[in-house]
């Protein structure tokens, strides 16, 4: 048993051929889209892409960690939601103040990702039902606390981060994640803890029976996800310049389709932060083509839902 668990993890030092394959689709929507909008191919339109892309791809490096496990986040929504909600309370559109109110919102995500992992890892609570829980009933915490309506705005450093011009037009969220990236790929692939991580994801008994503390690493990974769910609520409030209720709503599935089509397995053990990335990119570019096409809502559903679907199912086909 431990000769197969080494086998599967020396595998994930391998190029994932799925991720390869998202890049040339990706490539191939990107040239599509040229055709569908003139303006597409403009610098502005890419970066603009780019950055709503930055918010799948935080979250989606999040969730990653948690999927590669095995298990699943569905208290995204409202880490994101809380974090942006405690930023332009707190702060109230000061930036005097955002050298402890952005720790206290990152350790929102933390306190959020400990509660789910304690849930998981030691209380053997389903990750479907105990995230979805805990994304409801701090849903309900933050609606009474706030009267239904967030206050405060947002501090233009908080802005600048994701709107900012460095040079070129590139903002300094830009940076921050391709740090994150790099970071990730560090720790899964250059790392015991990493190794730990796929272990855990490709055999949990296995993985206890090779000395692995697998319940601390389950924890590890929810507060890794609660931690980058709050980030993301902070890069939203900062390109919105304000909170609002239930805006972390539409991320929980391309936090969750991001690190699938990037090549994941949903049951664990594969996948890796660049498939990730790259996922994301190309979701973000079936959204500007799906909206530069003026469909109604209904219809960009389907056909979103339908991409994804499609992509998963070649991507698999690719491993």
């Amino acid at each position: 048993m431990k000769n197969s668990l080494v086998k599967k993890i020396q595998q994930i030092d391998r190029l994932d051929t799925s991720i390869i394959f998202i890049t040339v689709i990706a490539f191939i929507l990107f040239i599509v889209a040229g055709f569908v909008s003139s303006e597409f191919y403009k610098f502005n339109n890419i970066l603009t892409i780019l950055r709503l892309a930055t918010f799948f791809m935080v979250v989606g490096l999040g969730q990653g960690f948690v999927i590669l496990t095995g298990g699943i986040d569905l208290s995204i929504p409202w880490g994101m939601t809380t974090a942006g909600i405690i930023l332009t309370t707190l702060s109230m559109g000061n930036n005097e103040t955002l050298i402890w109110v952005v720790p206290v919102t990152l350790l929102s995500g933390v306190l959020l990702g400990l509660v789910n992992g304690i849930g998981v890892a030691y209380l053997s609570i389903a990750p479907l039902i105990m995230t979805l829980a805990t994304n409801v009933i701090i849903r309900g915490i933050i609606l009474v606390a706030v009267f239904g309506t967030p206050r405060g705005m947002t501090p233009t450093l908080i802005t600048y981060m994701m709107s900012g011009n460095l040079f070129m037009g590139i903002s300094p969220i830009f940076l921050i994640v391709i740090i994150l990236t790099l970071i990730s790929v560090v720790v899964l692939t250059h790392t015991t803890y990493g190794r730990r991580i796929y272990a855990i994801g490709n055999s949990n008994q296995a993985a206890y029976l090779s000395g692995i503390n697998v319940k601390i690493h389950l924890l590890s990974v929810y507060v890794i996800s609660g931690f980058m769910s709050a980030l993301g609520g902070i890069m939203l409030t900062g390109y919105s310049t304000l909170a609002f209720v239930n805006m972390g709503d539409p991320y929980l599935l391309p936090s969750i389709a991001t690190v699938i089509v990037g090549g994941a397995s949903i049951v664990g053990g594969r996948g890796k932060p660049i498939g990730t990335i790259m996922g994301a990119i190309l979701l973000t570019i079936v959204s500007t083509i799906l909206t530069a096409l003026l469909l109604p809502a209904a219809i960009r559903n389907i056909i979103y839902g339908l991409v994804i679907l499609v992509a998963v199912f070649f991507s698999r086909q690719t491993n």
